[in-house]
This record gives structure tokens, C-alpha cells and sequence, in this order.
């Protein structure tokens, strides 16, 4: 007796930020008299995506007819303000200058939240490092990666924060004090206010 096969139609999902484009898609063509679809108020904006302590920025490729295209790699950013626990939002300037967030699901500009324009491309400052002794008697301060592809940077030596010449340097945010403390995560009381290690 015949065994009868079934198969299953593939899942094609869509993200709202294309991450390639291919030529396989096929083009439909508009139809004379046809209405034009709305435009898209969110063309040209970036995709923001949570990525360690920090976010990556993804940028929309537009792919000509034909031509298969990738987007360039993503670069990290500081995730924008008011971004909260999301699984991504979208990112762009208005003709005024000004950027905007848009959260991710939402296809409107009513949607929008003011933010400060995303520098890509720029390094992180770091908010962690590893203490370790130096044969010099001072210590060397390793940071801490903030995305799990961006290279978190060279040691930097500092004067020893603590008396055992181990341990941590922690802080919250870009904009806060530095912690220091022996054992990691760095909480008051048990930490000490140190000066930020910074590059020469």
C-alpha cells in the first residue's frame, strides 16, 4: 500500500528592519490604476537591539532590483534612554534634526518618543574592569566587554584601589562613580568610591 507523504508549508517570518535582501523574492508589479501603498514612516530608521550592557544598531539596506545586498555588521551603541526590557525598537531622525524611538510593534510615528541622536561606530566606555597587580607595584585594570562582539579594549594601569591588589571596578552607568570592591557585584557598603580607570 502507498504511504502518503505529507509536507509541511515553510514559515516565512518578517522583521520589520530587513536584515538582507535577496533577488529571490518575487517582484510584484503594480497594475496601471492601481493606489499606491502608503509610504513607510519609518523608512530609513535604524533597528536598536538589546546586546550585553549595551545595544546593537542595525541599519535598513534598501536592495536595488535584481542584486542581492547584506547590511553592514552592526555597530554598538548605548541603548536610548527609556528603551526599558524590549526585544527591539527602531531608531531614526526627523527632518528637524532631532531622533526618535519608536517601540518595537509599533509602525506609527504616534508612537514616538524623543531621544538623543545614537552615535554608531563610536567606542563604549567601559563599566567594569578586573584589578589585577602589575610587576610595578601598581595594578592593571582590564575592562570588560559590553556587547559579545565589540573588543572591550587594552588593560590600563592605575594605582592599586585596594589593599589585596585584586578585585573589581564596577559602575552603573557611563555617567556614575566607579566602585571598587574584592568581590563583584560592587555594592555599598562593602565598596569603595575610586577614581574611573582611564586610558593614557
Amino acid at each position: 500500500m502507498p504511504r502518503r507523504r505529507w509536507f509541511a508549508a515553510p514559515l516565512v517570518l518578517t522583521f520589520s528592519s530587513p536584515l538582507a535582501c535577496s533577488s529571490r523574492a518575487p517582484a510584484v508589479e503594480a497594475k496601471q490604476g492601481d493606489p499606491k501603498p502608503p509610504a513607510n514612516p519609518l523608512a530609513g530608521f535604524a533597528t536598536v537591539i538589546p546586546n550585553g550592557t549595551a545595544c546593537t544598531y542595525n541599519v535598513q539596506v534598501r536592495c536595488p532590483k535584481d542584486i542581492s545586498c547584506n547590511p553592514p555588521p552592526p555597530m554598538a551603541i548605548e541603548c536610548p534612554p527609556g528603551m526599558g526590557d524590549v526585544p527591539a525598537v527602531h531608531v531614526g531622525a526627523l527632518g528637524d534634526g532631532g531622533c526618535v524611538m519608536v517601540p518595537y510593534g509599533c509602525g506609527d510615528l504616534a508612537c514616538a518618543v524623543p531621544v538623543p541622536c545614537p552615535s554608531p561606530g563610536q567606542p563604549l566606555a567601559p563599566l567594569s574592569w578586573a584589578v589585577n597587580p602589575a610587576d610595578d607595584g601598581r595594578c592593571l585594570a582590564s575592562p570588560g566587554p559590553r556587547t559579545n562582539f565589540e573588543d572591550p579594549g587594552p588593560a590600563v594601569a592605575i594605582d592599586c584601589p585596594l589593599a589585596e591588589r585584586h578585585g573589581f571596578i564596577e559602575r552603573k552607568t557611563p555617567d556614575a562613580p566607579c566602585l571598587a570592591c574584592a568581590t563583584a557585584p560592587c555594592e555599598p557598603p562593602a565598596a569603595v568610591t575610586v577614581p574611573c580607570p582611564a586610558a593614557s
